[in-house]
């Protein structure tokens, strides 16, 4: 008899939110990770939250202005439904009349500070057809100033490729293998990842979204793109890391790249390598950075 297998998925076309917020090597300890995070350089790196619960990151550009991936505000009804996968039923929470959820539910919370917000601006071309989910970006003018952070740089070049990236998020984090949140708390993770590739809707002839995929120490086979030998905090971004800042430094400031967007889970690669082999994908800062710069308020 097969026993049917329970997932829940947040979006089946675009992204998939998983129960984690930051998938880690197995080899490693989770304190380097958080070790990272906690550095004051990524003070930046925000909390969403709502109903009590972080739902979200987002960053800091300017002392009354964060962004954020706009999908963390999107808010479904759900509904079940049902596939088969290698002969076993995958009942699924399907997401369907999707909405852009009321402001004042959220708040922002900065090195232990909670912040309200008054305005936000989704890309224009985020809620219009399919393809341009991959413009999925807002800005969120905040009620008061939050002081005494540095702020990062927002890249306007286009070399991002091959580059190695710090992801910056919150979330509960998980083990790539043994399947299990490490704890039931939100935690500031970072984690070092390689852009392999970059795909997606193009703005002015450059692409949108920077991809990355999770590496295993020891197993080339799971490799997807790019070289095959992670990075000393290989990680994989999920769940609350998501609006979360992608960063390079450049002169001892941090340079964003990209917000957390994307996960790409290849359920059959799971029941193989856990969530070694998984990908996933940053919106590109580049390519919006024009936007922001004249939106943000």
């Amino acid at each position: 008899m097969k026993i049917p297998i329970y997932i829940f998925l947040l979006n089946l076309t675009f992204w998939t939110t998983l129960l984690f917020g930051g998938v880690i090597r197995d080899d490693i300890n989770i304190n380097e990770y958080t070790s990272l995070a906690n550095q004051s350089r990524f003070d930046c790196v925000g909390e969403i939250i709502r109903d009590k619960e972080v739902v979200g990151s987002c960053v800091l550009i300017d002392e009354n202005c964060v962004i954020s991936t706009a999908h963390v505000f999107i808010e479904h009804n759900f509904k079940s439904d049902t596939m088969q996968i290698d002969g076993q039923t995958i009942i699924a929470n399907v997401p369907y009349n999707d909405h852009v959820g009321d402001l004042k539910n959220y708040s922002f919370r900065f090195k232990g500070k909670i912040y309200s917000a008054k305005k936000m601006l989704i890309h224009p071309l985020y809620l219009d057809t399919i393809p341009n989910r991959d413009c999925d970006i807002i800005i969120i003018t905040l009620n008061t100033p939050v002081k005494k952070v540095p702020l990062p740089i927002l890249s306007n070049t286009f070399d991002e490729l091959h580059s190695t990236i710090i992801g910056v998020g919150y979330g509960k984090p998980a083990y790539a293998t043994n399947k299990e949140i490490i704890t039931d708390k939100s935690l500031k993770i970072a984690g070092e990842n390689v852009i392999d590739s970059i795909t997606g809707f193009e703005i002015e002839g450059e692409k949108s979204i920077l991809m990355s995929d999770f590496d295993s120490p020891g197993l080339n086979k799971f490799n997807i793109t790019g070289d095959s030998l992670p990075k000393n905090l290989e990680y994989l971004c999920s769940g609350g890391d998501s609006g979360g800042g992608a960063f390079k430094a450049s002169n001892d400031r941090l340079v964003l790249v990209g917000l957390t967007a994307i996960t790409n889970f290849d359920i059959q690669q799971q029941a193989r390598s856990g969530y070694y082999g998984q990908t996933m994908g940053f919106l590109r800062i580049s390519v919006f950075q024009k936007w922001i710069l004249n939106n943000k308020k």
